[in-house]
């Protein structure tokens, strides 16, 4: 059975509802996380609630209950679920309230989560991406659910046979429609600054923190995007999957010489916090 939680609530996927005042309907005014499970456990559970929560104190929006809390619906749908490998998606609202620009004073926000069945951590996993001029504003680093041009970005790609929309801004390489990017030029690892540019991907950090420790040469610059033909490998980087290698820009194969990105994907699926709420 197919469940979600809705503020309080269990519900059939077929027979959940939301209101048509919830602002994430008539605003997206709202924030989201995924997250990855594998074998009953969620990877960087604590990382992803860290950063689910600092944004919505960023954006002044109160939670529907307590960080400390949300386990405990987690663990209720895990259970009643029986899931074993995929993803959950955890969505935040400001909440129910007649339509109106000016953000409520007061009152709390809408919670929404639920699990959805799909393969996690695929080894040596490839795809296909395609460059694009980055048609997003500011306040890219909130994975806020208003994500029009990612997803109109990355049909184009999929129209043309791609998988994923890597986006440009003055020539560099800035992050993925539902990535982040790096680049290894010379054994160096690239990629992005966190700005207001880019999600600050919660994998994005581990996999950086794992590559300092491993004595692996790390540069937080955005790659040119004429360093793409001399580059040893690229990769993304993603709850679901850690890793993902670039194999074709623009239609063109590239190198793939996995050095860098395969002893990453190891030693974070060796590392990685897990949390197992049920047992």
């Amino acid at each position: 059975m197919k469940l979600v939680y809705i503020n309080g609530r269990y519900s059939r996927h077929d027979a959940a509802e939301i209101s048509i005042n919830d602002r994430a309907v008539v605003f997206g005014d709202a924030l989201y996380e995924s997250i990855a499970v594998h074998e009953g456990c969620l990877f960087d559970y604590q990382r992803h609630l860290d950063r689910l929560y600092a944004g919505m104190t960023s954006l002044k929006m109160q939670p529907y209950m307590a960080q400390s809390s949300v386990k405990v619906p987690v663990a209720n749908l895990l259970q009643k679920e029986g899931i074993k490998q995929g993803l959950l998606y955890i969505q935040v609202s400001r909440g129910v309230y007649p339509r109106a620009h000016a953000i409520p004073k007061h009152g709390k926000g809408s919670l929404f989560m639920y699990f959805k069945k799909m393969p996690t951590f695929v080894e040596n996993r490839e795809i296909g991406v395609w460059l694009a001029s980055d048609p997003r504003s500011a306040y890219c680093q909130h994975k806020a659910t208003a994500l029009l041009p990612n997803i109109l970005s990355k049909q184009d790609v999929i129209d043309k046979g791609g998988d994923e929309v890597v986006f440009i801004r003055d020539d560099r390489i800035i992050e993925a429609a539902s990535a982040n990017v790096f680049l290894v030029k010379a054994g160096t690892l690239y990629t992005c600054p966190e700005n207001q540019a880019i999600v600050p991907g919660v994998t994005r950090e581990r996999l950086l923190n794992r590559a300092r420790h491993l004595g692996m040469d790390v540069v937080l610059q955005a790659p040119k995007m004429d360093w793409i033909e001399q580059a040893d490998e690229m990769f993304t980087s993603h709850a679901s999957n850690a890793i993902s290698h670039i194999t074709h820009v623009n239609g063109q194969k590239i190198p793939t010489k996995r050095a860098v990105s395969e002893k990453l994907f190891g030693d974070y699926f060796r590392t990685c916090p897990r949390h197992c709420l049920i047992r």
